[in-house]
């Protein structure tokens, strides 16, 4: 209560200070966030010892107050004017220097406020964090992709799982939650790119804001969808449900179609169906929008796959044949049906026993 208290007196005396005073204050707010994201780095599952090691339980207290000073930052954000007599949007070199310097490093913590919990450390400022960033960018929407591809850097993202390094020093622990926070704000940030802009782009046949993140985006909605955790997988399909990233994949269908297809089908796993019901009902969905959007680029993408995944399993069934001397069994020329894949069809002639073969024991 006292640290709510401190920001509501500050915004007061920062509403009724003059201009210097008023710089000295933001400059000070500035040099709190950047020293926050220098003395967290990377952050860690917990609390750190003094050797260095992971306490995981001891709650991790270095991102206290950072929500706050957001909170007075975006007041500050949306209360200064940025337009001149005719409504001609200018975004000062400041501004920029703000989202680029202090705004933007702070997705680098992946730590935990505490491991038991799986609650992120970005967890604890990250809506105030966006909104921020959204104030922003809302004023240059070319600065859109800039700010998405900073997010998918790898100083940024989380890995999806455990990953040692090569030389053997460490590894780096899986952060689902964090993934998610990314996701959803990766799909907030395209939700505010005007459709009038994507509609004038597709009939001109102009690059949009876009063009240059959309490969690297795919990429990575790509890794997630085929994850082995049902909530990263989720969340990335759901991108397909925003009406903006779906014109954007129409656009982009050339590049992102193949990425997508190999996601969805998991070529890369074995073409294993996902455990999840959800996953399985929303991929199916996602299959049947991606061929609506452009049919042929989808029937040559599924040609390229598929027809290279049929050839590479061929050869290796005809080498395990040289090798072992076994014979590959025909496949039945009968179409199948959904009743060869019932449990009924699957028990054969078998019969449970009847009471009276029971009774004798």
């Amino acid at each position: 209560n006292h640290i709510t208290s401190l920001e509501f007196i500050f915004g007061i005396i920062y509403e009724r200070s003059d201009v210097a005073l008023r710089t000295k204050a933001r400059k000070k707010m500035g040099y709190l966030l950047y020293n926050f994201v220098l003395t967290c780095g990377s952050g860690g599952g917990g609390g750190t010892s003094s050797s260095g090691g992971l306490l995981l339980g001891m709650e991790n207290t270095s991102a206290a107050g950072i929500d706050n000073i957001l909170k007075v930052m975006l007041r500050i954000l949306k209360g200064i004017s940025l337009r001149t007599a005719s409504d001609e949007i200018l975004l000062r070199d400041s501004h920029r220097h703000l989202l680029v310097n202090v705004l933007l490093p702070l997705h680098k913590p992946s730590g935990m406020v505490l491991w038991r919990d799986q609650k992120p450390i970005l967890d604890l400022y990250h809506k105030t964090l966006v909104q921020c960033i959204a104030t922003i960018v809302s004023l240059d929407m070319s600065l859109i992709g800039k700010v998405i591809q900073h997010l998918l850097h790898p100083d940024v993202w989380p890995l999806e799982g455990s990953h040692k390094n090569g030389k053997g020093q460490g590894s780096k622990m899986a952060n689902t939650p964090k993934v998610i926070l990314l996701l959803h704000e990766v799909d907030t940030y395209i939700g505010l790119i005007h459709v009038e802009n994507l509609e004038t782009c597709k009939q001109q046949s102009e690059d949009t804001i876009l063009s240059d993140t959309m490969l690297p985006l795919a990429l990575r909605l790509a890794s997630c969808i085929s994850s082995d955790n049902s909530r990263t997988s989720e969340r990335a399909l759901e991108f397909f449900k925003n009406k903006k990233f779906e014109l954007l994949v129409k656009l982009h269908a050339s590049k992102v179609m193949t990425p997508f297809l190999k996601a969805l089908c998991r070529i890369n796993t074995g073409m294993d169906v996902p455990w999840n019901p959800t996953v399985r009902k929303m991929t199916l969905l996602v299959l049947k929008d991606l061929e609506s959007y452009d049919k042929d680029g989808f029937e040559k993408s599924c040609i390229d796959i598929f027809s290279k995944g049929g050839r590479n399993r061929t050869i290796a069934i005809k080498e395990h044949e040289k090798s072992t001397g076994s014979v590959q069994i025909q496949s039945h020329t009968e179409a199948p049906s959904a009743d060869m894949f019932s449990f009924r069809k699957s028990m054969g002639s078998w019969q449970p026993p009847s009471k009276q073969s029971g009774s004798g024991h």
